[in-house]
């Protein structure tokens, strides 16, 4: 493919895949603003919230297989008409409290676990195979910037249109720019039908997963990659969700403050993806992502424990020793994120044939992000709100990452005739 041709592909993907996480974190950005307001409305605000994750899963399974084996285009489409449709909606909602706000939720979650996967392995097969890594993992850089963009459009508003207002219908407003999705949908589709892609077999109505079509390699490669999608997962969301939410749920950090001090450090950690992709092209996506999680389980809690020193009384002067003190740590906790998740699209694309990349990779990151993610959340808030202990949630995900890593570890040696010539 030519050179310009992938950029185009890489531009319109990373574009579209913002527009998609903003409309997915939006919600998480306003669960603590709601909370303020009206403090009955918190749980509310954070089984809706959290249920989008845990449906991600289950679209990346539908969807992941339309695009598989169908094609990548079709199966784009109806990711992107279903999360640009319920975003937009929740302009209408009468409130976050509403049943019509949870059931798009579902939604979102539902055409989010097959937007992404599929977006990353067409974005991978554009790429020349020397470079994989790196343009895998400039696409991720998109994820944050998504996280950004709606941290940005939420701290603009209230200051436009002061707090109370955004808070009573200005949060409406921001779902707004969900649209942009179909402008660039659009454009991103143009330049697909000129990609030459793999010849993909006709959808079968009764058939969406079948098992018999996986070699015995494939399904060896494909339990590993499960095995470390969940460790990997769990390091990964301490570092892009739990994070915000652990200074601002658990250390009381006042918003403003906290957002001011992600969004400076997901401007110097986001480039990072492509740095830990440059490295995986180079010695292998599989022992940049296992150093990444050796590190997040050694190093995770410590990190988080200097955040409760940092920030001592919940509040930090802007741009202050403390405040730098925070900022540095946020760009740690996530820099051993990235490198989880950096070269995770070329790991596991390259452990399967192509008709069964967006199914498998779609379940890895779902599953790893979404359901265990989801109930990280959940256990933090739990143990937080009966134990008062703020690091149950972050003792969770390490237990969890670190058994599945080793589970992971040992399943690859005992089966390592399978997975000769992978790096």
């Amino acid at each position: 493919m030519p050179h310009r041709r992938i950029q185009d592909v890489l531009g319109y993907a990373c574009l579209l895949n913002l527009f998609s996480f903003y409309s997915f974190y939006l919600p998480g950005m306003l669960m603590t603003e709601f909370a303020k307001a009206l403090p009955s409305s918190f749980a509310f605000s954070m089984s809706s919230f959290l249920i989008g994750f845990i449906v991600r899963p289950v679209g990346s399974l539908f969807l992941g297989v339309i695009a598989d084996r169908k094609s990548r285009i079709e199966g784009l489409r109806v990711s992107v008409f279903l999360i640009g449709i319920s975003s937009c909606l929740i302009c209408l909602v009468p409130d976050s409290n509403h049943w019509s706000y949870y059931v798009l939720r579902v939604i979102q979650g539902f055409a989010l676990g097959g937007c992404y996967p599929i977006l990353s392995v067409i974005v991978y097969e554009a790429s020349p195979s020397t470079h994989r890594g790196v343009y895998t993992g400039l696409f991720q850089t998109s994820v944050p910037a998504g996280y950004l963009f709606a941290l940005a459009v939420t701290i603009v508003s209230k200051l436009l249109i002061g707090e109370d207002q955004f808070l009573q219908h200005g949060w409406r407003t921001a779902f707004v720019y969900s649209a942009m999705m179909f402008p660039i949908w659009w454009q991103l589709n143009r330049i697909l039908k000129n990609v030459e892609f793999y010849d993909h077999p006709e959808i079968s109505r009764w058939e969406f997963i079948r098992l018999k079509d996986w070699t015995p390699q494939e399904k060896k490669c494909a339990v590993y990659a499960l095995l470390m999608a969940t460790a990997l997962g769990c390091i990964a969301i301490m570092g892009v969700n739990i994070k915000g939410f652990f200074l601002k749920s658990m250390l009381q950090l006042d918003s403003l403050t906290a957002n001011h001090v992600i969004a400076y450090s997901t401007i110097f950690y986001a480039p990072t993806y492509a740095l830990w992709g440059s490295l995986a092209d180079r010695i292998g996506p599989r022992k940049v992502s296992k150093a990444g999680l050796i590190a997040g389980v050694v190093l995770m809690l410590p990190l988080f424990k200097l955040f409760e020193v940092a920030v001592a009384d919940g509040y930090i002067q802007a741009f202050s020793l403390s405040w730098f003190y925070t900022f540095l740590i946020s760009i740690a906790v996530s820099t051993i994120a990235t490198a989880c998740f950096g070269p995770f699209v070329m790991l596991v694309c390259g452990l399967v044939h192509h008709e069964h990349r967006c199914t498998l990779y779609g379940l890895c990151y779902n599953i790893a992000t979404g359901a265990v993610g989801g109930t990280a959340y959940l256990v933090s808030f739990y143990i937080y709100q009966n134990y008062g202990s703020m690091y149950g949630g972050i003792a969770y995900a390490l237990v969890v990452a670190a058994v599945f890593g080793v589970v992971a570890t040992v399943y690859r040696r005992r089966n390592r005739p399978h997975f000769e010539g992978i790096s």
